[in-house]
C-alpha cells in the first residue's frame, strides 16, 4: 500500500466519526446540573450547653443539708459552664441534689464522649481542728459525689442528643452514714474546687 493510499483511508475514518458524532448529537438532550456547596463553620451550626430544668425544683436539700437562701444554679461561659452553690452538710445521711439539663439547640446531633465524674478534693481544715490523721480520712471519705441522669441511673457513653434534644441531669453532693460510729469535725470543713464535666463530639466513640 503506497503513502497516498494510506492517507485516504485515515481522512475517510476521521470523516466518518465526525458524522457519527453530529448524528448522535441531533438525537440526544443535555441536561445541565448547576450547584453550590460549601463547610459551614460548626460553631454556626454546634450549640450544647447547660439550661434550666422547665418545672419542678432545682436543688433539693435532705436531711439537715442546707444551701443559702434565694440560691440558684449560675450558668456562664455561653452555658457551657455550671457552677452549684455553697452546700452545708451537717450529719452523716445529708446530702443535696441539684438538677438540669443539657440541651442541643443546633443542627447537629452530639454523642456523649467522656464523663468526669463529680471530684471532691481535700479541704481545709481550721488550725484548731480536733480530728486526728485517721479521723480526717474517714470524714473526707464520706463526702461524695455523683453526676448522674436525674433519675439516678448512669451515664451511658454515646448518649446521644439530636437537634432540640435535651438530657436531664443530677448531681447529688452527699455526707455518707458509713454505719458505727462517724466522729464529726469540731470546727467547720470546707471543700472547694469540686468538678466534674461532660464532653459531647459529632461522632460515637468506640
Amino acid at each position: 500500500m503506497s503513502g497516498k493510499t494510506k492517507n485516504f483511508l485515515i481522512a475517510v475514518l476521521i470523516v466518518g466519526i465526525i458524522s457519527m458524532t453530529i448524528a448522535y448529537a441531533n438525537l440526544t438532550q443535555r441536561l445541565n446540573i448547576n450547584g453550590t456547596a460549601q463547610i459551614q463553620r460548626k460553631s454556626d451550626s454546634w450549640n450544647i450547653h447547660f439550661t434550666d430544668i422547665v418545672s419542678g425544683n432545682s436543688i433539693v436539700t435532705h436531711g439537715y443539708a442546707s444551701v443559702p437562701d434565694n440560691s440558684t444554679l449560675q450558668y456562664t461561659n455561653n452555658s457551657t459552664t455550671v457552677t452549684l452553690p455553697q452546700v452545708t452538710l451537717k450529719t452523716p445521711g445529708d446530702y443535696v441534689e441539684f438538677y438540669f439539663d443539657v440541651e442541643n439547640t443546633g443542627d447537629i446531633t452530639g454523642y456523649l464522649n467522656t464523663i468526669n465524674n463529680i471530684t471532691i478534693p481535700a479541704p481545709s481544715y481550721a488550725n484548731n481542728e480536733t480530728l486526728t490523721p485517721e479521723q480526717r480520712t474517714a470524714l473526707e471519705a464520706a463526702i461524695t459525689g455523683s453526676l448522674t441522669n436525674a433519675d439516678g441511673t448512669a451515664l451511658s457513653l454515646n448518649t446521644s442528643i439530636a437537634k432540640n434534644g435535651k438530657i436531664p441531669l443530677k448531681v447529688t453532693i452527699t455526707f455518707e452514714n458509713t454505719g458505727g460510729t462517724q466522729v464529726l469535725p469540731s470546727q467547720n470543713v470546707t471543700f472547694t474546687g469540686i468538678t466534674g464535666s461532660l464532653i459531647f463530639g459529632q461522632d460515637q466513640v468506640n
